[in-house]
């Protein structure tokens, strides 16, 4: 029998026990953890016909801060994911929570945690009702870009969707009726943000003119529920990373029970930050486990990228809609 079919029938076997006896046993989460984190294909990256690959150590444009955060009150606020609560570093603005480049409404942040339970870590966000409708074998997404984005960069999101469809079962229409939809805003700054999964409302991605096409397709992962790779908990397996070294250490925690470690580490995802991103000085944030410098891709999704989006969407042990 093919070594994949034997992954996923021992996590299938796995998965159902800790479903059925809420067992708390380190053994089965830790060889559950191990499958979901080693099986999937290899990360290759795909081709693209937007922004030339990323030679340098941080985005295309070291000017361009791959966060949306708008000046605010600097919080410690618990995220809720999937009937439990996750302490996050989180800067208040208005109604939104932003981390990073990931957004959060109000009804997703709490000053006080509630719920409990076990659940796995840290690619994909763990939340099935952050799930994207399927149907017919596709990811449905409607969008709608408004009227202020400037032509480039509304060649620019769609050159990004377009990619989107190339590599994945993801499908974007235009908007009709659809209570959820991804809306494209231009934040009047270079800044590149968005609302992380599905909502039944607008999940907003923010895109100044600066960003590319590049950022325009990490930003869209986001919404389709993708989080930063380095926030895997696996990461230190894969990368070493130095907290005193950068300015914005809650870019760089491990996000626990808000996310899943689906597929294999992928340093060169487009998710993933590369060894200078927020840095204090001089010196890298991240290099990988023999000291070399890691190159941010924002040229292209990679098969690993794709392949943990389909999975949350299509596979019911991520998915109750289904």
């Amino acid at each position: 029998m093919p070594r994949r079919f034997l992954i996923a029938l021992l996590a299938a076997s796995l998965f159902g026990q800790c479903m059925q006896q809420e067992s708390d046993s380190s053994t089965d989460l830790i060889a559950l953890a191990f499958i979901l984190a080693n099986s999937g294909p290899e990360c290759n990256l795909n081709a693209s016909t937007f922004d030339a690959p990323v030679f340098g150590l941080s985005l295309a444009d070291p000017n361009i801060p791959e966060t949306g955060v708008p000046g605010g009150e600097t919080v410690q606020g618990y995220v809720r994911l999937n009937g439990q609560w996750t302490l996050l570093s989180l800067t208040k603005a208005g109604n939104s929570y932003f981390n990073g480049d990931m957004v959060f409404d109000e009804s997703e942040v709490s000053a006080i945690p509630y719920g409990g339970g076990d659940s796995y870590y840290s690619l994909a966000f763990n939340n099935s009702s952050y799930r994207w409708p399927m149907s017919g074998g596709y990811i449905r997404v409607p969008y709608v870009i408004d009227g202020a984005v400037p032509v480039a960069t509304r060649t620019e999101i769609q050159d990004a969707m377009a990619h989107w469809e190339t590599y994945s079962i993801v499908r974007f229409a235009p908007r009709t009726s659809e209570a959820g939809y991804i809306f494209f805003e231009d934040p009047g700054s270079s800044t590149c943000s968005a609302n992380v999964g599905y909502s039944d409302s607008a999940r907003t991605i923010r895109l100044g003119e600066a960003c590319g096409t590049g950022n325009a397709v990490h930003e869209i992962g986001h919404t389709l529920g993708l989080m930063h790779t380095q926030q895997r908990n696996d990461r230190d397996n894969h990368i070493i990373y130095y907290p005193d070294r950068t300015t914005a250490p809650s870019q760089y925690e491990k996000l626990g029970s808000a996310g899943l470690d689906i597929g294999r580490y992928d340093i060169t995802s487009i998710m993933h930050y590369g060894s200078y991103f927020f840095p204090s000085g001089s010196d890298p944030v991240i290099t990988t486990r023999t000291g070399a410098l890691i190159e941010a891709n924002r040229s292209a999704l990679t098969t690993c990228d794709t392949y943990v989006v389909e999975q949350v969407h299509t596979n019911p042990a991520y998915n109750n809609k289904l």
